[in-house]
């Protein structure tokens, strides 16, 4: 059981080791201020935006005049539309310009409904989360490991997460196993529809589960 714990350690430490992104993205604001750091996501009429003196923090859409930023983005339209790009600062208030690869598009921000960065290197597309726990009793001599994780790759137009889920506990007489490994393939396509193929294989010892495989494929379309 050690042997797998360092195992999934190490697999995890892989998969994070990626280059800090720069905080060179400005947003400009109606009332003439202009903010700097790193555009994390708009979404829901919120732009995520982290700085170095306020952390993260929320702006929302009315109170933005323009932005500018040389990293490469998805920009989704209210109509459905999508635009691959980056984003420059535009001298028409509450407007953006898109520069894609063979165009440059001025769009209105009440137009947007979606902006997410799509990272240049590998490991820079990579995002996720990692929760770990150990716990020994010693008087039962229980020891327990539980590891929860998800890691996201994420390209313009496919996005791949992987998730896995364990839970181990051994009183040095018995173990109990409890494990569940997913990997799910997003696929995005025109006019707001992706498709999903999904992967699980779990265990479970404690319901005589040795492994149990599952396989699936869906559709779907965002009503955002």
């Amino acid at each position: 059981m050690h042997r797998n714990l360092f195992v999934c350690l190490a697999f995890i430490c892989c998969c994070f080791l990626s280059v800090q992104a720069q905080k060179n993205d400005t947003i400009y604001l109606r009332n003439g201020d202009r903010i700097t750091g790193e555009l994390k996501k708009f979404q829901y009429g919120l732009l995520d935006f982290s700085t170095d003196a306020m952390k993260t923090i929320s702006i929302e859409f009315d109170k933005i005049n323009t932005i500018h930023t040389a990293k490469y983005f998805e920009i989704r339209m209210n109509s459905g539309e999508k635009f691959f790009g980056r984003l420059k600062k535009s001298e028409v208030m509450s407007t953006v310009n898109v520069i894609t690869v063979t165009d440059t598009i001025p769009k209105r921000l009440w137009d947007i409904v979606l902006i997410i960065p799509i990272k240049s290197s590998f490991f820079q597309k990579i995002d996720g989360s990692v929760d770990l726990g150990l716990t020994f009793t010693k008087a039962s001599n229980v020891f327990q490991y539980s590891l929860n994780t998800k890691v996201t790759h994420r390209t313009t137009f496919y996005s791949t997460q992987f998730k896995l889920e364990s839970l181990e506990t051994d009183d040095g007489s018995l173990k109990s196993k409890n494990n569940t490994i997913g990997l799910t393939v997003s696929h995005f396509l025109p006019h707001k529809w992706q498709s999903n193929i999904s992967i699980q294989v779990q265990q479970n010892t404690q319901l005589d589960l040795d492994y149990r495989a599952q396989a699936g494929y869906a559709m779907g379309y965002d009503v955002s």
